[in-house]
C-alpha cells in the first residue's frame, strides 16, 4: 500500500486527473481504488480483453459476465471509477487486417458489460472498445482515439492540431530516458552505462514485427527539434546522447499537451502511454522502475498544472500565452513578458490578468510588446534577434502563479561557453531543500542531479532565462543526508556543484516560482 500510495501521489502531483487500466493489464485492487478516491484521481478501467478475436460462445460469454460482475461488485461503487470499457484494440486489430468492423466484432462483449453495469448499480460510463468511432475505429477525429501521430508514426508536432484529435485514451508513447542513477541500474555494478550496452537496447520498447523501436522514434524528434544528429552523439558522446534524449521527449510532450489544452482545440482529454516502466531502462513510463520521475514527467506536469501559463507557437500570428485557472475561485495578477538576447532585455511589457474560476485567457505577445517583434521567428527578416521570450504571472501579493519560457525556432542546443548558472541551496526543513538558480544567459533544460537519493523536485528540465531567477524545492527523506546538488543545462559547458547550506546560515528566499505547496510531493 505504501508503494502504491507513493506512485499515485506522483500521478496527482504531476497534474494528471485520470488513470487508465488498459485491457493489457490485470484488474486493479480495492486498495488502488480507495487511494484514487482519496487523491481525487478518476479511473478508466478496461475489461481484461485486448487485441484478440475472442469467441462469442455461450460458455465464454458466461465467464466474461462472471468476471465483469466480480470486478464491478468490488470496484463499481468507488467514486473514482467513471469509465469501464469492453477492451483495448479489438476493433482496431480487426480493422487493420481488413475485417469489416460493421459486423460488430465485439458488440456481444460490450453488451455484456452494459448489462452488468446496470445490474450491479454502477454509474460508470460504458465504452464499447478503445479505440472506437469514426469511419474506422482508429480514426482520431471522432470517438475515442489512440493517437501516436506525434510519437510512433513520426509526424510533425503540428499533426497534433491537424489530426483533430477528440479524445486520446492512449497517446505520446516514447522511449523516455530515466535519470542517470537509474541508467546505471540498467547494467548493474561494473557495467557500462551506455546505449551501446546490449542490455540497454534489449529494454527499449518496440512494436512486434517492426524494424524500428521507440528509441529510433525519439532520435527522429532529436533531429527535428534540436537539429542534432543522434547517431553522431550516440557514437561519440553517449552521456550527452542520453541527456538530449531526456530533453526531447520532455519538450514534445509539453508542447503537444499545451496544444491540446487550448480552448480552441478539438481535444477534450488525453491519457499518456504509460505511467510506469516495468524494469530499469528507457521504457514508455513517465516514472522509472525505481519510482523516479523522468524528464518527460516534468514536461507533462507543466502542461497539466491546474494553474498554468502555457505558450503556443502560432507561426505568422506570433506567440500566444494562455493563462489557465482550473480552481473554483478567480485569480488575478500581472503578466510580465520579456524578450532577451544574450544578457540584454530587448523587449518588455506587462498586462493585468483576471482569470475566472475554471477559465482561461489568451494573450498575444506582440500586443503586450505593442509592436511587431516576430517572437516565433516566423518571418525571418534577417538574423534571429530574440533568444527567448519569458513570461511570469504573479498574484497581487507577488507570488508566482505561472511561468513560461519560449525559444524561437526551436531549442538549438549549441554549447554556450558564456553561460553561467549561479546556484545556492539551503535546508528549509528536515526533509526539504530550496535551490535558488540564476543564469546570465538563456539556459535550456536545466536539471538537478541528486544521485541515487529518492527525492521529488518542484520542477526539472526547465528553461531558465537571464531575467528570471527560479527557486526549486527538493523534498523527501533523502534530503537529510544530501550534502550537494549538481546543476546542469544542455547548452552549458559544465555542471555546477552546489553545497547545501544549513538553515540558519542563509537569509530566507523571497517568494518565488517553483516552490511546492506545503507537503505536496513529499515521499516520506
Amino acid at each position: 500500500e505504501a508503494e502504491l500510495r507513493e506512485r499515485l501521489s506522483l500521478v496527482a502531483f504531476g497534474g494528471h486527473n485520470m488513470v487508465r487500466i488498459s485491457g493489457t493489464c490485470a484488474y486493479e485492487s480495492s486498495t488502488f481504488f480507495a487511494l484514487c478516491d482519496e487523491l481525487g484521481l478518476l479511473v478508466w478501467h478496461d475489461l481484461a480483453l485486448a487485441n484478440f478475436d475472442y469467441p462469442q460462445t455461450e460458455s465464454f460469454n458466461a465467464q466474461l459476465r462472471s468476471e465483469a460482475t466480480t470486478f464491478l461488485d468490488r470496484a463499481g461503487n468507488s467514486p473514482a471509477l467513471v469509465v469501464v470499457c469492453a477492451g483495448s484494440e479489438v476493433q482496431q486489430q480487426a480493422a487493420m487486417i481488413g475485417i469489416d468492423v460493421s459486423v460488430a466484432i465485439d458488440a456481444g462483449h460490450a453488451a455484456i458489460l452494459r448489462s452488468t453495469v446496470e445490474v450491479t448499480g454502477s454509474d460508470a460510463v460504458v465504452v464499447d472498445s478503445s479505440p472506437t468511432g469514426g469511419h474506422l475505429p482508429f480514426s482520431v477525429d471522432s470517438g475515442v482515439a489512440h493517437y501516436f501521430g506525434v510519437g510512433a508514426y513520426r509526424r510533425p508536432l503540428t499533426d497534433a492540431r491537424h489530426s483533430g484529435v477528440r479524445f486520446a485514451a492512449e497517446c505520446l508513447a516514447f522511449s523516455n530516458v530515466p535519470v542517470p542513477a537509474t541508467v546505471r541500474a540498467v547494467v548493474g555494478e561494473g557495467g557500462v552505462a551506455s546505449p551501446s550496452n546490449p542490455l540497454w537496447k534489449q529494454r527499449v520498447p518496440r512494436d512486434r514485427g517492426t524494424a524500428w523501436d521507440f528509441e529510433d522514434v525519439r532520435d527522429h524528434y532529436v533531429r527535428e527539434l534540436f537539429d542534432l544528429d543522434p547517431t553522431d552523439l550516440r557514437f561519440g558522446d553517449s552521456e550527452r546522447y542520453l541527456a538530449v534524449g531526456r530533453a526531447v521527449t520532455c519538450a514534445v510532450i509539453e508542447r503537444t499537451l499545451g496544444e491540446w489544452r487550448r480552448p480552441q482545440s478539438s481535444c477534450h482529454g488525453a491519457l499518456m502511454w504509460t505511467l510506469n516502466d516495468l524494469w530499469p531502462g528507457a521504457g514508455w513510463g513517465l516514472i522509472d522502475f525505481l519510482g523516479r520521475p523522468k524528464a518527460a514527467f516534468w514536461g507533462a506536469r507543466r502542461a497539466l498544472a491546474p494553474v498554468a501559463l502555457i505558450g503556443v507557437d502560432e507561426g505568422l500570428n506570433g506567440l500566444d500565452l494562455h493563462a489557465y485557472n482550473d480552481r473554483s475561485e478567480p485569480l488575478s495578477g500581472t503578466l510580465e513578458v520579456r524578450a532577451t538576447r544574450g544578457t540584454a532585455t530587448v523587449h518588455h511589457g506587462s498586462v493585468a490578468v483576471d482569470v475566472a474560476a475554471h477559465g482561461s485567457l489568451r494573450f498575444r505577445v506582440d500586443e503586450i510588446f505593442v509592436g511587431f517583434t516576430d517572437p516565433t521567428y516566423a518571418y525571418r527578416f534577417g538574423p534571429r534577434s530574440i533568444d527567448a521570450v519569458s513570461a511570469v504571472w504573479r498574484s497581487p501579493e507577488g507570488a508566482v502563479l505561472g511561468r513560461y519560457v519560449f525559444v524561437p525556432s526551436g531549442e538549438r542546443l549549441t554549447t554556450d561557453p558564456a553561460l553561467t548558472i549561479e546556484a545556492c541551496a539551503r535546508r528549509v526543513a528536515r526533509y526539504a531543500i530550496d535551490v535558488e538558480l540564476k543564469a546570465n544567459r538563456l539556459a535550456q533544460f536545466v536539471t538537478l542531479d541528486v544521485g541515487a537519493a529518492k527525492l521529488i523536485a518542484s520542477d526539472d528540465h526547465f528553461m531558465l532565462s537571464p531575467d528570471m531567477p527560479y527557486v526549486v524545492r527538493l523534498e523527501g527523506d533523502g534530503c537529510e543526508s544530501l550534502s550537494r546538488v549538481f546543476v546542469s543545462a544542455l547548452n552549458a559547458s559544465s555542471e555546477t556543484a552546489v553545497a547545501i547550506s544549513p538553515t540558519d546560515s542563509v537569509m530566507p528566499l523571497p517568494s518565488g516560482a517553483g516552490t511546492l505547496p506545503s507537503g505536496a510531493g513529499t515521499l516520506a
